[in-house]
């Protein structure tokens, strides 16, 4: 039993080295009333794991890597759920090799499978469902390990192939969306742009946690390649004044951020007379706007 409650302060990535250190010597000295009162102190300042808190951005990866679901096959429950009209978790990001081992079980682990490189980095950690992390949390078996292992391994490749996939035939559609609004251009007087760059947090509300993901998914992929396109077209800022004008209108209506790109993506679609397969292309130059600063506000 004590030796658990150990394991559950090393595992808590908050805990600094030397706070784990002090309740190891409790345990090192016989001083039991020690160890369990400030247990019970530790345990009772920690956050419910239960509560309904929101996702956080590092971890939308792993969500997206294993759909959203539990990857242990008789399980498959939702990792997170819709609440008050924001996203809540369901989920714990699991350390497939633990760090809290004792160094017999280690070795048996790493000469069973050799364990990810960088123990503290993604290829190590795998999203589950709150009750398969606990029942693994527990006692780590080593049948446990290697089904982890396989199910890391099934489901990364598997997410690696849909992301390359997702992006074939993507910067064509780009260049065909960015020809056709060079062809399109209101003559109307220009607005006037604030030109310093803002991160897309600064942007972006916290709660829209997947649509900043995506956005920055976006910007990291295409951003130069959008950015090379519209170098050759002359008439570029009227193109940028277009945009902001229609955000403009969109904003004045209260829309949300989610509802505000989509309204955009559909509209660069229609004044384009693309067919509806570009949509995904029109997304992403809305993703370029919104770093190029012509698409949301700073948040106050």
């Amino acid at each position: 039993m004590f030796k658990k409650i150990l394991d559950y302060v090393s595992g808590d990535a908050s805990v600094a080295e030397i706070k784990y250190k002090e309740f190891k010597a409790y345990l090192d000295n016989s001083e039991i009333a020690e160890l369990l009162a400030y247990s019970f102190l530790y345990a009772i300042n920690r956050p419910n794991k239960l509560a309904n808190a929101p996702l956080t951005s590092d971890d939308v990866p792993l969500l997206a890597e294993v759909n959203n679901k539990c990857p242990v096959p008789e399980c498959l429950r939702p990792l997170t759920k819709t609440s008050k009209g924001k996203t809540i978790k369901q989920y714990a990001i699991s350390d497939i090799f633990p760090a809290f081992l004792d160094s017999h079980k280690a070795t048996t682990f790493k000469n069973a499978l050799a364990p990810a490189i960088r123990l503290n980095s993604n290829d190590n950690k795998l999203a589950l469902c709150i009750q398969c992390a606990e029942e693994y949390f527990v006692d780590p078996e080593l049948a446990e390990y290697l089904k982890y292992s396989e199910l890391k391994q099934k489901y990364s490749q598997n997410y690696r192939l849909q992301q390359t996939l997702s992006q074939l035939n993507l910067e064509e559609e780009i260049k065909d969306i960015i020809d056709a609004l060079a062809d399109y251009t209101q003559q109307s007087a220009i607005l006037d742009f604030n030109m310093e760059a803002l991160k897309i947090s600064a942007k972006i509300l916290p709660e829209n946690v997947l649509l900043s993901r995506d956005i920055q998914n976006h910007v990291l992929t295409y951003y130069n390649y959008i950015k090379n396109q519209f170098a050759e077209i002359d008439d570029f800022v009227i193109i940028q004044s277009d945009i902001k004008k229609a955000f403009k209108q969109l904003d004045n209506n209260q829309l949300c951020q989610e509802e505000i790109v989509d309204k955009l993506a559909n509209w660069i679609l229609d004044k384009s007379q693309k067919p509806a397969k570009h949509l995904i292309a029109c997304r992403i130059i809305v993703s370029f706007f919104i770093q190029n600063c012509e698409v949301f506000h700073e948040i106050t």
